[in-house]
């Protein structure tokens, strides 16, 4: 067996390349009499201020459009809106009735039950106590509270208790009984009965006579 391959030709192309100058009979004559003269400095044009001020004008005038357009759609949905002049236990007491008298734990629907009641109780601890938290965590309403003065410190475990219990039940998908969500509800109620102001005015008027 013959051991030696014959190698591959390999064919190489001989390739003519021509550069011919594109300059006109004229170019040449002028690069023969003068020489190669320098590039040309950049031409400048005037600069247009009435361009500018219209175009200033018209940002002035969509702003100023849409700045009234927002304000007085603002204005025509609170307006729409209707005032509660209520106190926060009343207001607390209505929507509690209002929950009683849904078909939540009849149908199993216990998220909803516990949103509403978390809710209920979050808007009524936001009135009662002035505090404004719409946007806030379960955990930053509870330390929003801490700092209030009016609520005892037993109000404010119980809340933080009351509180996390409906997270559980909102966020972790635990089903109670009907039972546990019955005593929740007399729970609430029983927290904004010991935390909404009582009037003494009945006392005084009894302690004269």
């Amino acid at each position: 067996m013959n051991m030696k391959q014959k190698a591959p030709a390999i064919f190489l192309w001989n390739f003519i390349i021509f550069f011919a100058s594109v300059a006109c009979a004229d170019d040449n004559a002028v690069v023969a009499s003068e020489g190669l003269r320098d590039v040309r400095s950049p031409v400048y044009f005037p600069f247009n201020y009435f361009f500018l001020v219209i175009i200033l004008f018209l940002v002035l005038v969509a702003c100023l459009a849409g700045y009234i357009y927002l304000r007085r759609k603002w204005k025509d949905g609170t307006a729409a809106l209707p005032v509660d002049n209520r106190l926060p236990w009343e207001i607390a007491y209505d929507q509690l009735d209002q929950l009683a008298r849904s078909s939540y734990l009849q149908e199993g629907r216990f998220k909803e039950y516990y949103s509403e009641l978390s809710g209920i109780i979050r808007y009524y601890f936001e009135n009662r106590f002035k505090i404004r938290a719409p946007e806030m965590t379960t955990e930053e309403f509870l330390w929003s509270l801490e700092r209030s003065r009016e609520l005892s410190a037993v109000h404010k475990e119980t809340l933080k208790k009351f509180m996390t219990s409906c997270d559980i039940i909102k966020f972790a998908k635990h089903i109670p009984r009907v039972e546990e969500a019955e005593e929740s509800f007399l729970f609430a109620r029983q927290l904004i009965e010991e935390t909404k102001i009582v009037d003494a005015a009945p006392n005084l008027a009894s302690t004269d006579s």
